[in-house]
């Protein structure tokens, strides 16, 4: 079998009628798909009839390629990396995938998928581990940083994904908050938020509210050793009749019908008229 470069090297065949016209219909649903006039299952579909049809070459590669774009967003990662490997493994003139910044762009994002959909499901893709596939995204977007001649836009798309792999990488090994990793990265199970202490992420540590304050009362009072205060009208009940048992000239006052009142009561007081009133007038007088 001729090698990548040797195929890459012959001459393109010259196209055909049948291959503008699949070049027409890639490029129009490729425009469709991009303004949002399409769904992604749809243009599919289209690609994958395209792929069936078509000979190896660049064209059948870039029906590959926007079918795994398509995959990607219906969030078909396995057969996505396969549409990606497919390319990479093609062998017909004209088509150089080592040389292709998109094609390893792509990949790059697929691992990085692949590898967070593990951490978050707490498995492994074909026997690696999220360790294993981001170490396979960078090793694509560092491909792309390689290739000559370099391609600026996506030098900088690369630069900027192995930015946010050194987030997600440490994210994974536990050394930095889940808040800090790349946008739209859910912490996976074992992570905490960023701010919210190990505990209270997993709900340790935490009580019900009390309702009304007596529960926070009744703890407080335990923790200080005191009392609950009783009624004032009760505590003053009992000072009274402390005090009477004091006084050496306190007599216990008795009830109407003679019956002295138990501890604690206090016996009703005749009612005090001020001076000059009739009745104290009257009651003077007798």
């Amino acid at each position: 079998a001729p090698s990548a470069a040797a195929a890459a090297a012959a001459p393109a065949p010259a196209p055909s009628d049948a291959d503008a016209e699949a070049c027409s219909i890639l490029n129009t649903v490729t425009a469709e798909l991009q303004a949002g006039r399409i769904p992604n299952s749809d243009a599919v579909v289209t690609f994958t009839a395209l792929i069936d049809a078509l000979p190896a070459g660049k064209l059948r590669c870039s029906a590959l390629l926007n079918r795994a774009h398509c995959l990607v967003g219906l969030g078909q990662f396995e057969p996505a990396l396969a549409d990606i490997e497919a390319i990479i493994g093609e062998r017909a003139p004209g088509v150089d995938a080592r040389k292709w910044h998109k094609v390893w762009m792509s990949r790059g994002g697929i691992h990085r998928k692949l590898a967070q959909a593990a951490e978050v499901a707490g498995s492994r893709h074909g026997g690696e581990s999220p360790a294993a596939l981001y170490a396979r995204s960078r090793a694509d977007y560092e491909h792309v940083l390689a290739i000559e001649p370099q391609h600026e836009g996506y030098a900088v798309k690369a630069r900027r994904c192995l930015q946010q792999l050194d987030g997600l990488e440490q994210l994974l090994a536990g050394e930095l908050p889940a808040a800090t990793a790349a946008p739209g990265h859910a912490a996976a199970p074992g992570h905490a938020a960023a701010g919210v202490p190990p505990a209270a992420a997993h709900g340790e540590g935490l009580r019900r509210p009390a309702v009304g304050g007596e529960e926070q009362g009744t703890a407080k009072r335990q923790r200080l050793g005191s009392p609950r205060r009783e009624r004032p009208e009760a505590t003053a009940a009992a000072m009274a009749a402390e005090a009477r048992q004091r006084s050496p000239d306190a007599r216990t006052p008795a009830t109407s019908s003679g019956a002295v009142p138990p501890p604690g009561d206090v016996a009703p007081q005749p009612r005090l008229r001020p001076p000059g009133s009739p009745a104290a007038a009257a009651d003077g007088r007798q």
